[in-house]
């Protein structure tokens, strides 16, 4: 079982996809700062949630798991 896991970890830490998809979502709150012009967490993600980023967010979040 343990080996199991180990191999799975290995496979998602090193797919090109899992480091797409964190670059993507770091890009798409970087672009909603420089936006939005604050450093206010709450206000970042209210612009992020009622905004149509998030549905960037949503989908470089799903590019990791696609591909599995």
């Amino acid at each position: 079982m343990k080996s199991y896991l180990k191999m799975d970890f290995y496979r998602m830490l090193t797919s090109k996809y899992f480091g797409i998809g964190i670059l993507g979502v770091v890009g798409v709150y970087g672009f909603s700062l420089v936006q939005l012009k604050s450093q206010d967490v709450y206000l970042l993600n209210y612009y992020i949630k009622f905004y149509s980023t998030y549905m960037l967010l949503l989908i470089f979040g799903a590019v990791a798991y696609s591909n599995a």
